[in-house]
């Protein structure tokens, strides 16, 4: 027997809520990708309406890389950042915006495939990861937001790129806050300044780099989903190829890996070489 979960809106909620709820759910039922989380059906009772989702046998991503029983290596890490992207990459040409690309709203099933999710499955689990800003009328994710969806509420499929730059991070420091020094209402003005996020103590040079050209202030200047994938893909590949990287790969990462500055200034990026025998895995 396959199993289902189920998600709904919250009570309370208006006609329009509902409308846009359904629309939303019309859109997921024409998603079919091997990397995103499409739509079984949808169920109404009474008058709330509820959509039926793909049983994720290891949840969500964000719970599975802190979770310290699940043995994880810096490749597999990486190699679930792959599969977001080739999701991501999926709902760009669709032209789809997620808005809200974090490893909390991110499904793992028992084979390890990760398939980008949403839909407001997360919200009420990790409060702690959304602010409300005066102008808005939810909470939003603004340690995951890109500069001018931050100044002006715009959102594209290169504020997505900026997003999955924080998702590269969640990855390599086995789900630590981002900016994890650095307040909410305040983050804005942290990142107006220039400030970005250091590199986490096992994410390889080349990762990091990637997550900078994320975080590039002019979206023209960011990566695009299907430039992301193949550089990940040809970076799995080669580096199976060099000892360094292969041994590097292989090491298992601590839960808790992050252990430097909560944020840099993009404009110096000279520290970015690492010494892996110094590391302490």
């Amino acid at each position: 027997m396959t199993k289902h979960i189920s998600s709904s809106i919250e009570y309370n909620v208006t006609n329009k809520d509902i409308v846009q709820f359904l629309e939303e759910a019309t859109l997921m039922s024409n998603f079919n990708h091997e990397h995103v989380l499409g739509l079984t059906g949808v169920v109404i009772r009474g008058s709330h309406p509820y959509v039926v989702l793909p049983f994720m046998e290891n949840g969500d991503l964000k719970s599975f890389i802190s979770n310290d029983d699940n043995m994880l290596t810096v490749g597999e890490l990486i190699h679930f950042g792959m599969q977001i992207a080739d999701g991501m990459n999926y709902l760009a040409e669709k032209r789809f915006v997620h808005r809200d690309l974090a490893c909390r709203n991110c499904m793992v099933n028992r084979d390890m495939v990760v398939r980008v999710a949403d839909f407001g499955l997360s919200r009420d689990i990790y409060t702690n990861d959304y602010y409300r800003v005066n102008t808005a009328k939810r909470p939003l994710p603004v340690k995951w937001m890109a500069v001018e969806s931050l100044e002006s509420g715009k959102f594209d499929s290169k504020s997505d790129v900026w997003s999955f730059g924080v998702v590269m991070w969640e990855l390599l420091t086995r789900g630590c806050q981002p900016y994890p020094d650095v307040d909410n209402f305040d983050i804005r003005t942290y990142i107006l300044c220039g400030n970005r996020m250091d590199r986490p103590d096992y994410a390889p040079d080349e990762m990091y780099l990637m997550m900078l050209e994320c975080w590039a202030d002019n979206p023209l200047s960011r990566p695009s989903f299907r430039k992301i994938y193949n550089r990940i893909a040809t970076f799995l590949d080669e580096s199976s190829t060099k000892t360094v990287l292969r041994n590097k790969q292989g090491q298992q990462v601590p839960s808790i890996a992050y252990r430097g500055r909560s944020f840099i200034d993009v404009s110096n990026t000279d520290r970015l070489s690492f010494d892996y025998s110094q590391a302490q895995f």
